[in-house]
C-alpha cells in the first residue's frame, strides 16, 4: 500500500466515496485504517456530509465535528432528519400499549419483564434528553453555534421520512418500537433548522426536501438500493408507522406568522442554485396550498439552476382537483434567469406563465420534465408548444410531456419546439 501512487489511491477513495450514501460512509470508515494517505482522502470525504438529528448525541457528534479545526472545513454538506419523540399526555396509555404487544410476543415472564423495562427507561431517557434541549431554545443555540463553525457547509438535506439516521443508537436502546413512541411530522424540529440557518447567516446553495437521503436510484443502481435494504440499521416498528411530514410544518418554517420571517427567508435563498421538493405524501387536496408555503423561498431566488418540484408520490388528484399553482410560488413571473433543469409534478399554471419561464431562460435550459401538468385559464398544450418554436433554446436536449392533462403517455416536444421538425408531437391534442 505505501508504494501505491497517490493518483491510485485518490482514485480508490473516489470510488468509495461516490455513492454518499450510509454504506459509502461505513466503508470510508475502514478505509481510514489502511496508512496515512488513505486516512487523510478518506477523512475529507467522509465528513463531506454529515447526517444528524435533534438528540443528545447526535448534536454531541455535530459539536465535535465543528468544533475541530480541521474537519470542520470538510463539512460542505448536512442530512437532517426530523425524527423527534412524542410526549404523551398519558404516559400509562404509552406503557400499556407497549405491554400488550410484549405480552404477546414474549414467551418468559422474565424477558417480558427485562424487555418492558429498558424499553420504559429509554422512552424516559431520550423524552427528558428532549425536553432538556428545547427548554429555552437550547438545541436551537447549539446548532446555531456548530453551523458558525462550518464554513465551507452550503448544501442541506431534509429527509423527512429517513429510516436510517439516529436508528442504531435508538434501537438499540429500545430493541423495538411500538411506532407511536416517535414522529415525522417535523412540526417542531423544521423550523428549529430553518431558524438556525438563518441565525447562523448560511449562504445555501442546494436545499433538497426529500423522503429520505438518496430518495431515487437510477436504473443501474438497483443492486446498490437492494445492499442499502440490506445494510442500513433503519427503524423497525411492531405496529402503525410514525406520522409524516405535515403541511404545518413546512408553512411553519419557511412562510412563519409573519413579513419579517419572510423577509429572512427570501435572503437564506437569494444563493440557491438547486431546489427539490420531492415525494413528501401529502394529501392532494392540500396542493393548492404549497406554493404560498413555498413563495418566500422561490419568488427571488435569481440564482436558481435547477429545480425539480413533486409534492406528492403516487397518488394523481381527480381532474377538477386543484393542484400546487406556479403562480402562487413566483408571485408573478419567475425572478431567475439561468435556469437548467426543471422538472415540474402536479402543478398547474397559465400558458403565459410557461411561455415566460422558458422565454428567460432559453439561453440555459437544457431539460424539462412535466409530468401530471395542466394548464389553465383555457390554455393548451398545442398552443404553448406552437408559440415555444418562436423562442431561441441555445442548450434545449429534452422537452418531456407525461400525462400533461390531454396528452396522454410520454411525449418528447424538443424536436418540434428547436424546429428540426415542424410536426406536433401532439397534434390537436392538449
Amino acid at each position: 500500500m505505501r508504494s501505491l501512487p497517490q493518483e491510485l489511491i485518490e482514485i480508490i477513495v473516489a470510488h468509495v466515496a461516490k455513492h454518499d450514501d450510509y454504506i459509502a460512509r461505513k466503508d470510508l470508515r475502514s478505509v481510514r485504517l489502511v496508512n496515512k494517505a488513505f486516512s487523510h482522502l478518506a477523512t475529507v470525504s467522509l465528513f463531506a456530509t454529515v447526517p444528524f438529528w435533534l438528540g443528545l448525541k447526535s448534536l454531541e457528534h455535530l459539536t465535535l465535528i465543528s468544533e475541530h479545526p480541521q474537519i470542520s472545513q470538510y463539512v460542505t454538506k448536512l442530512i437532517f432528519s426530523p425524527v423527534r419523540f412524542v410526549k404523551w399526555k398519558d404516559p400509562y396509555v404509552y406503557q400499556s400499549s407497549v405491554k400488550k404487544r410484549l405480552e404477546r410476543d414474549t414467551f418468559s415472564h422474565n424477558s417480558l419483564a427485562l424487555t418492558f423495562g429498558k424499553h420504559v427507561v429509554a422512552y424516559k431517557g431520550y423524552l427528558e434528553a428532549q425536553i432538556y434541549l428545547s427548554k429555552k431554545q437550547k438545541d436551537l443555540h447549539i446548532l446555531v453555534r456548530a453551523l458558525r463553525r462550518l464554513p465551507r457547509m452550503k448544501n442541506v438535506t431534509v429527509a423527512f421520512n429517513d429510516g436510517i439516521i439516529g436508528a442504531q443508537e435508538i434501537m438499540s436502546a429500545f430493541g423495538v418500537l411500538n411506532g407511536n413512541e416517535i414522529t415525522f411530522d417535523a412540526e417542531y424540529t423544521l423550523p428549529i433548522l430553518v431558524r438556525a440557518l438563518i441565525e447562523s447567516q448560511r449562504e445555501l446553495e442546494i436545499l433538497n426536501l426529500c423522503p429520505a437521503e438518496r430518495p431515487e436510484f437510477a436504473f443501474l443502481d438497483l443492486s446498490r438500493m437492494d445492499l442499502c435494504r440490506k445494510v442500513e440499521p433503519g427503524f423497525k416498528y411492531v405496529a402503525e408507522p410514525p406520522e409524516k411530514v405535515t403541511l404545518k410544518a413546512l408553512n411553519e418554517a419557511f412562510r412563519g406568522s409573519g413579513p419579517d420571517h419572510r423577509l429572512e427567508i427570501i435572503n437564506l435563498s437569494r444563493h440557491l442554485r438547486e431546489f427539490t421538493l420531492s415525494q413528501l405524501d401529502f394529501n392532494t387536496s392540500e396542493l393548492y396550498l404549497l406554493g404560498d408555503t413555498l413563495q418566500p423561498l422561490t419568488s427571488q431566488a435569481w440564482q436558481l439552476e435547477a429545480v425539480s418540484i413533486r409534492p406528492v408520490g403516487n397518488d394523481i388528484p381527480a381532474a377538477h382537483d386543484p393542484l400546487l399553482h406556479l403562480n402562487s410560488m413566483f408571485r408573478g413571473s419567475p425572478s431567475f434567469r439561468n435556469l437548467r433543469h426543471l422538472e415540474l409534478k402536479l402543478v398547474e399554471s397559465p400558458a403565459s406563465l410557461l411561455l415566460d419561464l422558458f422565454s428567460k431562460n432559453s439561453h440555459s435550459l437544457a431539460l424539462v420534465l412535466l409530468h401530471h401538468m395542466r394548464i389553465t385559464r383555457g390554455g393548451s398544450w398545442s398552443d404553448l408548444l406552437q408559440k415555444l418554436r418562436s423562442v431561441s433554446f441555445k442548450t434545449l436536449c429534452r422537452f418531456i410531456l407525461l400525462d400533461c392533462g390531454g396528452v396522454e403517455g410520454l411525449v418528447a416536444a424538443e424536436d418540434y419546439i428547436n424546429r428540426i421538425t415542424s410536426k406536433s408531437p401532439i397534434g390537436d391534442l392538449g
